[in-house]
């Protein structure tokens, strides 16, 4: 039962940092658009290329814990003997 929560935290994180390193990454090719997809303030200035590769980092670390979680295999020891 544990083995499948940590399968499935694991795609689950792993997903969601796949998705933000997409969108970190289109935010660097586009980042006035992806300032026009913010609903609050669309015309403001757009994020900064070294704030946009932080949050991409950010996302990368994401994934790096998913896929840990996804592949990690740990050892399991018999009872001392």
């Amino acid at each position: 039962m544990l083995r499948f929560a940590r399968l499935s935290f694991g795609i689950l994180v792993l997903a969601l940092g796949v998705m933000g390193v997409f969108f970190s990454f289109l935010a660097i090719v586009d980042p006035v658009g992806a300032q026009l997809a913010d609903d609050h303030n669309p015309f403001a200035t757009p994020p900064s290329e070294a704030q946009s590769l932080l949050v991409m980092g950010g996302y990368v670390l994401v994934a790096a814990l998913g896929s840990w979680l996804l592949f990690n295999k740990r050892r399991e020891y018999g009872n001392g003997g």
